[in-house]
């Protein structure tokens, strides 16, 4: 009996072609192992996972270690040195320091730094929190556009302020003379008189920190939920109770972050004392009698104008520490390192 031939089959003296499906294999694998071909020639598959990730932050690694970390352990290694800049640095050891606890003028930048820090303590944090409560105020009108108005200060150069505040404080044609002359009081030398030179540097400072600081304290009292002064509403508080109970309470981290960073400001304050005192007949001497001088200013001085490097990298030293000493002992006060 003869065969007779089935249906030919359509696969047959063809060459199939292989596909992660037909193999069972799912398609992010295979385009996982296809991505890593290439790497896993110079990287194990095995450590692969753990190298790439630094391979992209190489950038960014290089320049923190480049231009922050390698120049935090360069000063500190001239703090200890007598460096000019151009022969090699001669090792003093604690001589820097040692003459810094003897130099009078560096304990002048001191006592004003302190009179800065208070200053930006009592009167910029208050007085932000005073703006942001305005601001913050739902019956406003023009809000939006006071809020610009308030914003303007961080906005402008520290050094378009600084002269600014020069043509208001000029002892002869300023503002704030005409202002006193009109009401019986004698004009003031702001730029020549000691004990009118700091108060004119520290009213910059106010004016211009208030501002920035505001936009904190705006935000902290925007994420108060308006459920919690209702209810005190309803218990019979007023205005004031709802502010110490509700309020302080509720911004009370925001309030410790500003401390800390004003207080971290206020020993590195530069600018505006800086430009303020430049333009008058004491140059950059921080004022008559150093009454302006900070010890950023101090440290400009003894290491960019008289060339004294090491000294001034001393100086540098003392900053930080003292930045870091009382910075921890705030939230230590604040109590931020107790488990509740």
């Amino acid at each position: 009996m003869g065969h007779w031939p089935g249906p030919a089959d359509p696969t047959a003296g063809k060459r199939t072609e292989w596909s992660p499906a037909a193999a069972g294999l799912h398609s992010s694998f295979v385009g996982e192992r296809t991505r890593r071909s290439g790497w896993a020639r110079v990287v194990p598959a095995r450590w692969s996972r753990w190298v790439e990730p630094y391979v992209f932050l190489t950038p960014f690694l290089l320049t923190f270690l480049v231009f922050l970390v390698y120049p935090i352990f360069f000063a500190v290694y001239m703090s200890f040195t007598n460096w000019v800049g151009i022969i090699d640095p001669e090792f003093v050891g604690l001589g820097n320091y040692v003459r810094l606890s003897k130099d009078v003028v560096f304990w002048i930048a001191v006592r004003n730094n302190l009179w800065y820090t208070a200053a930006a303590i009592l009167l910029v944090i208050p007085i932000s929190v005073l703006i942001a409560l305005l601001l913050n105020f739902k019956a406003l009108p023009l809000k939006g556009l006071l809020r610009t108005i308030f914003f303007l200060p961080i906005a402008t150069s520290a050094v378009v302020i600084s002269i600014v505040f020069m043509l208001i404080l000029d002892s002869e044609y300023g503002t704030v003379n005409w202002l006193l002359s009109n009401i019986g009081v004698q004009p003031v030398n702001w730029f020549a008189d000691p004990r009118a030179i700091k108060p004119a540097a520290i009213s910059i400072i106010v004016w211009r920190w208030s501002a920035l600081f505001m936009i904190y304290f705006l935000a902290g009292l925007q994420s108060i939920p308006a459920e919690y002064y209702e209810a005190a509403k309803v218990d019979g508080a007023n205005v004031v109770q709802s502010f110490l109970n509700i309020t302080i309470p509720s911004l009370r981290p925001v309030i410790l972050f500003v401390l800390v960073i004003v207080t971290h400001d206020s020993f590195r304050v530069f600018e505006e004392p800086f430009v303020l005192t430049s333009w008058t007949a004491y140059g950059t001497t921080g004022g008559p009698e150093d009454a302006a001088l900070s010890l950023a200013m101090y440290l400009y001085r003894m290491a960019f104008t008289f060339g004294q490097l090491g000294y001034g990298s001393a100086v540098a030293m003392v900053i930080f520490a003292a930045t870091m000493l009382i910075a921890f002992l705030q939230l230590k006060r604040l109590r931020v390192f107790q488990v509740d």
